[in-house]
């Protein structure tokens, strides 16, 4: 479902948001490759100093445009928000004929002044990336805000920051049914022993109990893959 705005758009403006929107991720070959420099922007931001928040910023999309194959692109950090009766400006990304690409960010509150959350700021970096890429690497002609652009960014979010136990955080539905088939296979043979680990030791009361009124029970989920798994076999085993 396009956004309201879609209507609004003119039909070859429409053809350049569908486009935007049926890509749905961007994966990096070796996000790993990046972890180092997403750890030095982390480290920069918790010194609150903006030449050293620019230069880790810097250091960090260059690898991502270096990763993917895109032109360089000038990255400036600026200190507090700018900010109007609209809200606040979190980044900016501008692309004009004749002149580099820049991005813009700034790392602190328009009204506290004080320095932006480390996830939120690297939501922004990316977000502003994903213009980029749009742009110099999809060649849509416009960057337009759609579910797919969105998707995109979150792709590249989960790829550079890891798990507590330095895995890349789950994948959407999208990204996973993309994965090789014998990956998504190596995935499955895992399961079972995750899931046993998982509610081991736990409380009958609490596995039974749903989060709300959308969402089944853990109990209810293993259940589910209980009787899928029967019902395959019955099949084909």
């Amino acid at each position: 479902m396009p956004f309201a705005y879609y209507a609004r758009l003119s039909r070859s403006q429409q053809a350049v948001y569908r486009k935007s929107d049926a890509i749905v991720e961007i994966r990096l070959e070796d996000p790993a490759a990046l972890h180092a420099s997403v750890a030095a922007l982390d480290a920069a931001l918790r010194t609150e100093e903006r030449v050293a928040t620019e230069r880790a910023s810097r250091e960090l999309v260059a690898g991502l445009a270096d990763a993917m194959g895109l032109p360089a692109v000038r990255v400036e950090v600026l200190a507090a928000r700018p900010h109007s009766r609209w809200g606040e400006l979190h980044g900016l990304y501008t692309h004009e004929r004749g002149r580099p690409p820049k991005i813009q960010l700034w790392m602190r509150t328009a009204k506290q002044k004080r320095v932006v959350a480390f996830r939120t700021y690297l939501r922004t970096l990316l977000h502003e990336v994903g213009h980029h890429v749009d742009y110099t690497g999809l060649r849509l002609g416009e960057s337009y805000h759609t579910q797919g652009f969105y998707k995109r960014e979150s792709s590249l979010f989960h790829q550079l920051v890891p798990d507590a136990e330095g895995r890349i955080t789950m994948p959407t539905m999208e990204e996973y049914a993309k994965l090789p088939v014998e990956e998504r296979l190596k995935r499955l043979t895992r399961t079972a022993d995750e899931l046993a680990a998982a509610i081991r030791g736990r409380d009958d009361a609490a596995l039974s109990r749903r989060p709300d009124g959308k969402n089944w029970a853990a109990k209810e989920a293993v259940c589910h893959l209980r009787d899928i798994e029967e019902m395959f076999m019955g099949r084909f085993g």
